[in-house]
């Protein structure tokens, strides 16, 4: 973590892009789903950049979830198949692949290309909390990924989880931020499928909204 993102990690009171208090560093300005935004300047003469809507961000956790749980399922048949006289390990083997491979795929997703397949598709990405647009660093992708995968490691709950975290989406309106996000300080925000986000520190500013796809 470079030390300008030490310097400008946001407080408490400054992790909720909408409600929350704009610190002074703050390099954007947001705007909820389906309002202008780009690069026309906001009050502070800096780039508005407009948050991901909530169904658009459940279609990119389904999207995600489903192709994890596919290369779970291959991964956690080939475990069974290569001990197969171990009961244990027939029934720990998809437990354990399920989340680990979870955790990874999103945490690499994120710190390499600043999306997940599931976002690319519907043209998201994660970043810093008012930050001009860049990837997030392997720190902070992991913070924001490891407790959801930790809670995906237990049976039944994570199915229960998931179905609470949907509803929740769905009834804080206008959901803009989660609770991951919020440990992290990052935001999920509109962006250009064509257009592949800056490495960490090399930031960019965003396009008008006529551009996102």
């Amino acid at each position: 973590m470079s030390d300008e993102s030490v310097r400008n990690r946001p407080a408490l009171s400054e992790r909720d892009p909408v409600s929350g208090t704009r610190p002074e560093w703050a390099a954007v300005d947001y705007v909820l789903p389906g309002s202008e935004a780009g690069v026309r300047p906001s009050g502070g003469g800096v780039p508005v950049v407009e948050l991901a809507s909530v169904w658009r961000r459940i279609g990119a956790r389904v999207f995600d979830q489903v192709l994890v749980g596919i290369i779970a399922l291959i991964a956690a048949g080939a475990i069974v198949e290569s001990v197969s006289d171990d009961s244990v390990w027939i029934l720990l083997g998809p437990v354990i692949a399920c989340p680990l491979l979870g955790c990874s795929y999103f945490v690499f997703s994120l710190r390499w290309f600043g999306t997940t397949p599931g976002k690319w598709v519907s043209g998201l990405r994660v970043a810093r909390l008012w930050a001009l647009p860049s990837r997030i660093n392997g720190r902070t992708a992991l913070v924001r990924e490891f407790l959801f995968g930790a809670i995906m490691l237990v049976p039944g709950f994570n199915v229960l989880y998931a179905v609470l975290f949907l509803v929740k989406m769905v009834r804080d309106r206008p959901y803009h931020q989660s609770q991951y996000d919020r440990l992290a300080s990052t935001v999920v925000v509109r962006w250009p499928r064509t257009r592949p986000l800056p490495a960490p520190g090399a930031e960019a500013a965003p396009q008008s909204r006529t551009a996102l796809a």
